[in-house]
């Protein structure tokens, strides 16, 4: 059986171009096993379907920024975090 790295690849690569039948046949069977290779598919074709609308619609991604008040107050908790977990 497919093994979920490369079921992972081919799922990837089939929403950028239609797989060989016999590549589509071992996906289709992993996924059918596999909640994990599924739930993956899905989500892919779930940001493949927003990126798409957000490209139709002409949208360009302006990065946000952080205050460096809050980003210090971040650093802070992750580092106070991370302490705690020895």
């Amino acid at each position: 059986m497919m093994r979920c790295q490369r079921a992972a690849e081919l799922i990837s690569w089939d929403l950028d171009t239609r797989l060989p039948m016999a590549q589509r046949v071992g996906v289709r069977i992993h996924t059918a096993v596999c909640g994990s290779c599924r739930r993956f598919r899905r989500q892919l074709a779930t940001i493949d379907a927003i990126a798409a609308r957000f490209m139709s619609k002409g949208m360009t991604w302006d990065r946000p920024t952080i205050p460096s008040s809050r980003k210090d107050a971040l650093r802070a908790t992750i580092i106070d975090r991370l302490g705690n977990e020895s």
